[in-house]
């Protein structure tokens, strides 16, 4: 049986104006800092969280930049849910190929939201395409340490919910169809919703149903995203069964697997000790396109495209590679990454021996 843990509180739009002046109040004091910017909004005070990017100078240092973190009382207060997005200031103006931003807001420092370019409609749109099946992938991996760990996170997942709807919305842009039981579950969602701002609660009881089915949906969905992307990229389907891994994850796209298996290898010592989660994905054999694509494969045997879409997917798996490196040289280990699908974090000599370690216990017991 699951348990349910984190029951979210009811809180008001002052609590999140005091939340992020307090947070504004430390970082102005932050050497490097060039500015601060919000992103999203908050529909419903104690679901919603409170989104923070940090732009710094590009040669700042985490030890000068170690108030900007998110610390446990920050996150014990229920507003603050992951950590801020710190991003030199070479990198913001490519901000939309790293992270999926909207409705930036400068908050501090120079006025960077405001002077960000506007993609064209075509970007816009394959840029809904890449974030779609990125960001399905990676609900599908938090689904599997759920399972693991027999735990779910109320707050979180009650604000994981409502991310459907901005679901909804790619889908829209690229013009996938969403069948009758997902435009259910969005009904039930936003009644939910609703129901907090009025001041109901969401049983467990309800929020668990609602947590089962998103699962659903989010494996239902990647089929028909993968069958957009091989429009998107002019390509036919990939007919070798491939392999990928890095670190702590192992992606094995196979033409037998039709839907995806997300495996969390939970383990006392691996994941309390030494906090590493170590994961294994089973996929629909398409998803090596976008791996190669992101530069993960050095196979002659698949195909990259060098349509628009094609040099988009390219563009953004360099882009969040140089982020990486930015935030790895810099020490920061407080800061959002980004998200190719595969770790591009590097780590030190001893940390690659224990992921070698892992991986040869994993085949030892098989």
């Amino acid at each position: 049986m699951v348990k349910i843990v984190n029951q979210p509180k009811f809180l008001t739009d002052e609590n999140y104006t005091i939340e992020l002046n307090n947070y504004l109040n430390r970082a102005k004091k932050v050497k490097g800092l060039v500015s601060v910017v919000t992103l999203g909004s908050v529909g419903a005070p104690g679901l919603s969280d409170l989104d923070v990017i940090c732009v710094v100078e590009d040669d700042s240092k985490a030890n000068d930049l170690y108030p900007l973190r998110i610390s446990k009382k920050d996150h014990e207060r229920g507003i603050f849910i992951h950590p801020p997005i710190i991003i030199p200031k070479s990198l913001f103006k490519e901000i939309d190929y790293i992270f999926p931003v909207s409705n930036l807001v400068d908050c501090y420092g120079l006025s960077l939201a405001s002077e960000q370019s506007t993609l064209s409609k075509d970007v816009e749109k394959s840029l809904s395409l890449v974030y779609l099946m990125d960001f399905t992938f990676s609900r599908l991996l938090q689904h599997s340490v759920v399972r693991a760990n027999n735990i779910v996170e109320k707050r979180n997942w009650l604000t994981r919910l409502w991310s459907l709807t901005h679901t909804q919305r790619l889908c829209n842009d690229i013009g996938l169809v969403l069948k009758p039981s997902w435009e259910r579950l969005l009904s039930e969602i936003r009644d939910v919703r609703k129901k907090w701002n009025s001041g109901v609660k969401c049983s467990d009881e309800k929020f668990w149903n609602l947590y089962q089915r998103l699962f659903c949906v989010h494996l239902q969905l990647l089929p028909e995203i993968f069958k957009k992307e091989l429009e998107f990229l002019e390509l036919n389907k990939p007919s070798l069964d491939l392999s990928f891994g890095n670190k702590n994850k192992r992606i094995f796209c196979k033409s037998a697997v039709k839907f995806p298996l997300p495996i969390n290898h939970y383990t006392k010592y691996w994941s309390s000790v030494l906090k590493i989660n170590y994961q294994t994905l089973f996929s629909p054999i398409e998803y090596s396109l976008r791996l190669a694509h992101y530069g993960f494969s050095t196979s002659t045997d698949l195909t990259l495209s060098d349509n628009s879409y094609g040099q988009i997917l390219k563009k953004r798996g360099a882009l969040v590679r140089k982020y990486n490196e930015f935030l790895d040289n810099a020490g920061i280990t407080f800061s959002l990454r980004g998200n190719l699908g595969l770790p591009v974090k590097n780590e030190s000599f001893i940390f690659d021996l224990i992921h070698e370690a892992f991986w040869f216990i994993q085949r030892y017991k098989k």
